[in-house]
């Protein structure tokens, strides 16, 4: 059991130190979500697939048989460095979150909490709320209602 946990936690780590020898290319925004990049090909006819960090490690760490964190999948949208900032921007709306549900006793707020805290758990195995339409769609929508509230 606890060589198990133990591959199923830093599994997605490793895929990451993977990407870090790799030159970025922007993604447009979809390199974070196999979903939104099968959406971007239906519409666009370019596969960004190719350019993602996973595709250009494949060899090494398969993109779909093996994780890959969080990190390394946002890092396709905003680049290694950006990936940092991005972090911070998450950070501070998730406080954001927490203190309009605790002092505004905001309903979207407390919504957003259990997506926060899956999105957490999963940082090292995968995106496991932005990689799929149910959670990507719920997330925006009482995000945009969130802010509405504000």
């Amino acid at each position: 059991t606890y060589v198990w946990l133990n591959y199923y936690l830093v599994q997605g780590y490793y895929g990451f130190s993977l990407i870090l020898s790799q030159d970025w290319q922007f993604t447009f925004g979809a390199g974070n979500s196999a979903f939104l990049q099968r959406q971007v090909s239906l519409i666009s006819g370019f596969d960004i697939s190719n350019i993602t960090f996973q595709r250009k490690i494949t060899d090494v760490w398969h993109e779909s048989a093996q994780w890959h964190s969080f990190y390394g999948q946002f890092a396709n949208d905003f680049g290694k460095v950006g990936l940092v900032g991005f972090m911070f921007i998450l950070g501070f709306v998730y406080g954001r979150v927490i203190a309009s549900a605790i002092i505004d006793r905001s309903f979207y707020a407390k919504s957003l909490i259990p997506i926060f805290a899956i999105m957490f758990i999963f940082f090292p195995a995968n995106n496991q709320i932005f990689g799929y339409l149910d959670t990507l769609s719920f997330s925006l929508m009482v995000g945009i209602l969130w802010l509405r509230e504000k």
